[in-house]
């Protein structure tokens, strides 16, 4: 499952997508702001929080899935390059 905001509004991705990732989901923000992405619900109901890779933070559920949010939840460009990568836009 794959989930990515562009409206640059507020909790897009939220408590209700969030709550129905299937394991090893990622979700990612292109949008203008940082907001789209529910980081706080995230961070409420997970046991831990790992960087896996470059821009890439794992969030463990207390369910025991695993959720993976691209460039902290701010906003990246996606791009295909031998595989996957996130470039954020804001550097």
């Amino acid at each position: 499952m794959y989930s990515l905001s562009v409206t640059g509004n507020i909790n897009v991705i939220g408590e209700s997508i969030l709550a129905n990732c299937k394991d090893n989901a990622i979700v990612a923000n292109s949008g203008h702001f940082d907001a789209e992405i529910d980081l706080d619900y995230l961070k409420k109901n997970c046991n831990r929080v790992d960087r896996i890779r470059p821009f890439v933070e794992q969030y463990f559920m207390k369910d025991g899935r695993r959720i993976n949010v691209l460039a902290e939840g701010r906003a990246c460009k996606p791009r295909r390059r031998r595989g996957p990568s996130c470039k954020l836009l804001w550097t």
